[in-house]
């Protein structure tokens, strides 16, 4: 599967930036939630324990052109927000459950995920879910993590870039921590800080509550973190078995922050494994980088 022709952003080997993610390059007017419209189709503003919060609660449901500045509860499956701008500092910018029931099938497409740069918010922006397809979405001002990909989910063509700087937390431009399997990470450019504390990866794959059959990580622009990609692939001490058919293709390994991508290097918990794929990933330019790898030359892992 290819980049939406229509995407609008450069193709690869040029990256997205925010002029083409996010919904300003759509051109419309958006309207202001809870100052200007508090309900419409599918969804509505409602208070929960003196916090306003905006419920969406209609299985397919599109929310459109809106300036939200609250936290967003998403109770129901296969909905759409498109051209809108969400700001909140809570855990979870965009929250997928309501325990025990989980909601899946999320779109987010020309949407800006603002954590309001919070000092000690541990602010995510989406929280992972199965079947998600984020496009042309620009995530920044978060304390811990832009989205978790959850199993199925398929994020492209978007920004996640200038966190907030957490010393001792964990910080990560895309995580996934629920095992699955069909994920795919897909001409995306991540730019977080790499001071010590700061962050832990550009792109994280973690064996906390599962394992992993299939995700393919391509033609990315990857900056910053203690190492700039995470694998789970090799991790002596998970109790969990590790990630199998993990590829990583085309991808592009900066030296914005450091001369290796990370400041460790370019990828932690790389093994051959059965299906694993390391292909054609590559050195970029950036202010650090050095003499030892000239932009282009191959990546070992």
């Amino acid at each position: 599967m290819s980049s939406p022709a229509a995407s609008g952003c450069p193709a690869y080997p040029a990256f997205p930036d925010s002029n083409c993610t996010g919904w300003k390059h759509t051109g419309v007017t958006l309207t202001a939630v809870p100052s200007q419209v508090s309900r419409g189709a599918g969804w509505h503003v409602d208070t929960v324990g003196g916090q306003q919060i905006f419920y969406i609660t209609k299985d397919n449901a599109v929310v459109d052109s809106l300036d939200i500045d609250l936290c967003v509860k998403v109770f129901a499956n296969n909905v759409t927000i498109q051209r809108s701008r969400i700001r909140c500092s809570d855990y979870y910018a965009i929250r997928m459950s309501d325990p025990p029931t989980r909601y899946r099938g999320l779109k987010l497409i020309d949407v800006e995920l603002d954590g309001l740069e919070r000092a000690g918010a541990q602010t995510i922006a989406v929280e992972e879910a199965a079947d998600g397809h984020f496009l042309r979405i620009d995530v920044h001002g978060m304390g811990s993590s832009g989205p978790r990909i959850g199993s199925g989910t398929i994020i492209e063509d978007s920004y996640i870039h200038d966190f907030t700087c957490n010393p001792g937390d964990h910080t990560a431009g895309l995580s996934s921590n629920g095992g699955g399997s069909n994920i795919v990470v897909r001409h995306n450019n991540v730019d977080i800080d790499q001071r010590p504390g700061c962050a832990t990866a550009s792109w994280e794959i973690a064996l906390d509550f599962g394992t992993y059959n299939g995700v393919l990580t391509e033609r990315n622009l990857f900056n910053g973190g203690s190492y700039c990609a995470y694998a789970a692939l090799n991790v002596p001490r998970s109790v969990l078995p590790p990630a199998t058919n993990v590829r990583f293709v085309d991808n592009v390994f900066g030296r914005k922050y450091a001369p290796r991508c990370g400041r460790y290097g370019p990828i932690a918990q790389w093994a051959d494994s059965p299906g694993s794929v390391w292909l054609n990933n590559t050195w970029g330019p950036g202010a650090m980088a050095t003499s030892d790898h000239n932009i282009g030359d191959p990546v070992a892992p």
